[in-house]
This record gives structure tokens, sequence and C-alpha cells, in this order.
């Protein structure tokens, strides 16, 4: 979803996926709020189309991944008004999820698409968390949504349907070329 898209959506619209650069990042804030101390961290995430505010709930990330390509996904959208002007907040909360490119990139167009690098998902509140089998699905299936969206995937998948291929086929070529990818 392009950013600028945020503001047809309606308010706590919950399963936003946005692409990005990152652009700015806030020092995080410790609150205590109803329910105990939480920390809360807002960065900006800008595409061709817009920017945005994000606000990480008892998450944190470095101000040295400016200039880099984010996806965030699973996120809930809120607005509101200041001067006149509706301002939209990306949240991600603790079902979000959040990918960073290693490729270090210096345009707003090189965030534009979402392949180009492995990606990481740093969490730097907890150390040497193993990850739970349903943690690694729901990564594994955002892999995959990423893939299965992608322009280029979308033509390839379609050529192979008018080619009649069989799934056994289809599968065998995406492996080979997850691999091919991995050794370059």
């Amino acid at each position: 979803m392009k950013i600028s898209e945020l503001s047809k959506l309606p308010q706590d619209t919950k399963g936003i996926e946005i692409h990005g650069l990152v652009t700015r990042v806030f020092d995080p804030v410790s609150r205590t709020g109803k329910w105990g101390a939480y920390t809360t961290q807002n960065f900006v995430v800008k595409d061709s189309t817009s920017d945005v505010l994000v606000s990480l709930y008892n998450k944190q990330i470095e101000k040295t991944l400016i200039d880099k390509q984010v996806t965030l996904s699973n996120c809930s959208i809120t607005s509101y008004n200041k001067d006149g002007s509706m301002k939209y907040v990306l949240n991600m909360k603790k079902d979000s999820q959040i990918f960073f490119d290693e490729v270090t990139t210096k345009t707003v167009e090189d965030a534009e698409e979402p392949f180009g690098g492995d990606t990481v998902t740093p969490d730097t509140t907890v150390t040497n968390k193993k990850k739970t089998f349903a943690e690694t699905m729901l990564e594994a299936t955002l892999e995959i949504h990423q893939v299965m969206t992608d322009d280029n995937w979308k033509k390839l998948f379609s050529d192979c349907c008018g080619a009649d291929a069989t799934s056994e086929d289809a599968r065998a070529f995406i492996i080979s070329n997850i691999i091919s990818k991995q050794r370059s």
C-alpha cells in the first residue's frame, strides 16, 4: 500500500502493510499507563507519494536505520487534526511486524521495490529470544505475501499458468530462483 492511500482508510483500520524509507528516528520514551509501564518510539517512513509517522510500542529501533528500506505489516492507522490538517499515525503494536532491508538506500525511489536484499527482524527489547512456531509461520506467510504481490512475480505466475505448467513445475522454478538469488 502507498502511504498516500492511508488517508482513505477508516480510523483504526488494522492489518495495514507499507514499504518505504526510514527518514527520521526519534528517541524512545518510557511511560506509565493504566496497565503499567511501557515504551514508545516514533519514526518517519516515506515513499514516493507521502510520509507517515510510525509509533512503536515496547520495541525500539536504532538511529543507524535511517536511510534503510523497511516493510511494516499488521499495523493500524489513527488520525488527528493539527492546525486544520489531518495527520496520520501508523501504530505498531504487539502483533505488528517490522522488516529492515540490509542494503542502505539514499533515495525514496529505491524504497519502492521491497526486494533488493535480505530482510531482518530486529527486536532490541528481547535478546536471544527463540521464535515460536506461530511467529515463524507468520513471518513466512508475510514473506510469501510480499512475493505474491510483487509485479514481477505476478507476471511470472501468469506466464506459468498460460503455459499449462503444473504446480510441481511452478514450485521447482520458484525454488531454483530462490536458491540462485541466495548464491548471488
